[in-house]
């Protein structure tokens, strides 16, 4: 229910985007550290919220794709799921407030930003089911923001490097939402969400998904021309491009069967835990 790996690997974007900032900053380690700290807990408690409030929402379509789950399987209540994820956004915003008023760049913006991201998971969760196009971008933004959030906490100013960082995360998660969409075409029927695959088809939802792959791709070589990697980083990121086009080639053998979906997801998943490991080693 909180998925604590999904959780995890969004706060390591905010420790990125520190990282990456920090040496125009001219902070003092343990200053460094405080950073780190609370910008991590900050988007650790906040994603956490917005992955129950979803769970809450989605309770009817987990009940036929993922019986598993704790709500489903009648562990807790929606209630008491609810309850969670206010004193987790609670968390969250609190932690943001004290950074912000003692030690981020931008001060009380800081709060600012992660209620806003606090509002975009929960209103995701919502209505952002019904919104198509805009879900899937909504769900690349809130889990890629911690870049800009974590560069914005030590420096004024985004660089082009973060900007690509950025946007790779992006397309590559909207391919892997499209693809879970796909995944999860038979449990939608019973509350008749609107998804590209539902409503476009799976050939079209796989064609989308292929497409944010290769603009991954595109990403990709252009931070190595930018960023000139050392040989170790740039293995993991030909790795990573590797994983992406076995990705791509799931979905062109056969878009239709859920297992091949399955794989597809589970090697953008590796892709995208890969270039966290890339983006920390070219950060540092």
């Amino acid at each position: 229910m909180l998925r604590p790996i999904n959780s995890l690997f969004g706060s390591l974007t905010v420790v990125i985007g520190i990282i990456y900032g920090h040496t125009s900053s001219q902070l003092e380690s343990h200053q460094l550290l405080y950073h780190l700290i609370l910008g991590f807990l900050t988007y650790l408690f906040i994603c956490s919220a917005s992955m129950v409030v979803n769970d809450v929402y989605d309770f009817k379509i987990d009940s036929i794709n993922r019986p598993g789950r704790p709500i489903p399987r009648g562990d807790v209540s929606g209630k008491e799921t609810l309850i969670l994820a206010i004193l987790l956004y609670a968390l969250g915003i609190t932690i943001s407030f004290f950074h912000g008023y003692f030690l981020s760049c931008i001060g009380l913006f800081t709060p600012f930003f992660a209620i806003m991201f606090a509002l975009l998971g929960y209103a995701y969760a919502l209505r952002g089911k019904n919104l198509v196009w805009i879900k899937n971008l909504i769900v690349g933004i809130s889990c890629s923001f911690g870049f800009f959030y974590g560069r914005l906490l030590v420096f004024p100013n985004i660089p082009l490097g973060l900007v690509i960082f950025f946007l790779s995360s992006v397309f590559l998660l909207m391919a892997r939402e499209v693809i879970k969409d796909m995944e999860d075409l038979k449990g939608d029927k019973l509350v008749k969400p609107r998804t590209i695959p539902s409503i476009y088809g799976l050939k079209f939802a796989s064609i989308f998904a292929i497409v944010n792959n290769m603009l991954t791709v595109i990403c990709f070589l252009v931070i190595i021309f930018l960023l000139n990697p050392n040989l170790l980083k740039l293995v993991i990121f030909l790795i990573i491009i590797l994983f992406i086009f076995r990705s791509t080639y799931f979905l062109t053998e056969n878009y239709n069967d859920i297992d091949m979906q399955g794989r597809s997801s589970l090697n953008l998943k590796i892709a995208s835990f890969l270039g966290l490991i890339a983006f920390l080693l070219i950060s540092v």
